[in-house]
């Protein structure tokens, strides 16, 4: 692709550098292939994340008690002090913030980075000052992202480009017209010269939703690019290791994957086979589901992997390796109506991997075709019974041959050719 020519873009990302995290990766992922294009990014994040050397970057805290105790929180977290410590500090802060927390929710039902927006005006006018911006770059997690943008768009009169990470108004439904959210996405539809949602799905619901977006809006694929750090060489693990990374919650859990195991391991007098649950946080119904099933299922939960400052490896390099090591890679999907318009961004680093993929997945037509289009199996979330035979098909193949074969670990789908793709069609419009 011929390089534009240089530019400065303000990039607004509240979690921007922010180890392991989805919202951060969307866009740290972009920002060696933007600057490969000639455009010098100017990040403005909050202070969660690790301040980059390489680009200007600017951290500003949040306006309202609740985002602030958040960011403190991760900041604490930085400083690698003692838990006891760290716990002290952050109780002192909770006592000090929490009366105008309660305020705070008694007035407003948002999350709680709502009122970032705020700082981030201030400092991207004062920065305008010295650096003359060609493009406004706003990227959720954060909605206080885009409001930001839409209120910099008008102060600098700049062009405004829109990353919507995950959908903002529940596929399937009828918002209410002050439904904050909704009028979020309206602001965006209306005023943002190229949004951008990452599913197919999630684009069409906007359109339909909101007429005036038209063709302006667009789909991009954030993909993930090949690690950059040593990848250990994968050899079968003495029991069958099935692993799934990132977070849980009520429904997103484990439950099926434990009821399929369960049934399959009544049919073995002792089934090589075991459940590693990498992430942290065990949501309510899988921890109970653990427990009813601690003598049929054999169980591994590996604590966050955070920053190692002895070796110096960021949290995500280590739960990557972990993907390189297991016999086989489980995707849950959830079963809400998010899932329709939603794809883990996971899973472009499970493609690099090798590894067989396994995934349940909640009406989505997009995530099924890049399953079983790369070789994966695709598992509809209804159909427990399929669920329970992949799983028994992938062990025979294990004690037959290991599982050493996998698929061919190259993906198409990168943050690179993600970025490609924004700027060929950027440079259409301006």
């Amino acid at each position: 692709m011929k390089k534009i020519k240089p530019q400065n873009w303000l990039i607004i990302s509240h979690a921007f550098n922010m180890d392991g995290r989805a919202a951060s990766q969307t866009i740290t992922d972009k920002i060696p292939h933007l600057i490969e294009q000639g455009i010098t990014p100017h990040v403005i994040s909050s202070p969660t994340g690790t301040k980059s050397k390489t680009h200007p970057h600017y951290q500003v805290w949040s306006l309202a008690p609740s985002g602030l105790r958040f960011e403190i929180r991760h900041w604490l977290k930085k400083l690698f002090i003692s838990k006891i410590n760290y716990r002290i500090l952050l109780f002192c802060v909770d006592l000090v913030l929490l009366p105008f927390i309660l305020i705070e929710k008694i007035n407003r039902s948002r999350n709680n980075h709502w009122a970032w927006w705020f700082f981030v005006v201030k400092k991207g006018c004062r920065i305008a000052q010295k650096t003359q911006f060609d493009v406004i770059y706003s990227t959720g997690g954060s909605y206080a992202a885009h409001i930001a943008a839409a209120q910099l768009k008008k102060k600098l009169n700049l062009p405004w480009i829109c990353e919507i990470h995950d959908p903002l108004v529940e596929p399937t439904t009828t918002p209410s017209q002050e439904d904050h959210l909704y009028k979020i996405e309206q602001m965006i539809c209306d005023q943002a010269d190229m949004p951008f949602w990452f599913t197919e799905a999630a684009l069409r619901s906007a359109q339909l939703r909101h007429p005036k977006l038209g063709n302006k809006g667009k789909c991009f694929i954030p993909g993930a690019d090949k690690p950059k750090t040593p990848i250990p060489e994968y050899t079968p693990n003495a029991l069958m290791s099935i692993s799934h990374f990132g977070s849980l919650a009520s429904d997103r859990n484990l439950k099926a994957l434990f009821n399929a195991l369960a049934s399959l391991s009544s049919h073995y007098d002792d089934m090589k086979l075991q459940l590693c649950i990498f992430g942290g946080h065990i949501d309510e119904v899988t921890s109970e589901t653990i427990k009813q099933y601690r003598n049929k299922v054999k169980v591994k939960v590996f604590e966050r992997f955070n920053f190692d400052p002895i070796n110096n490896i960021s949290g995500r390099a280590r739960v990557i390796a972990e993907m390189y090591k297991t016999d086989v890679l489980y995707l849950e999907h959830g079963e809400t109506n998010y899932c329709r318009e939603y794809i883990p961004s996971k899973l472009y680093e499970y493609l690099w991997t090798g590894r067989p993929i396994l995934g349940r997945i909640h009406e989505n037509e997009q995530l099924c075709n890049i399953l079983n289009n790369e070789g994966h199996i695709c598992v509809d979330s209804n159909d427990s019974a399929s669920l329970e035979n992949h799983i028994k098909a992938l062990y025979e193949e294990w004690l037959s041959t290991g599982l050493i074969k996998g698929t061919t670990p190259e993906s198409k789908y990168t943050s690179k050719s993600c970025v490609q793709e924004l700027l060929e069609s950027f440079k259409k419009i301006y």
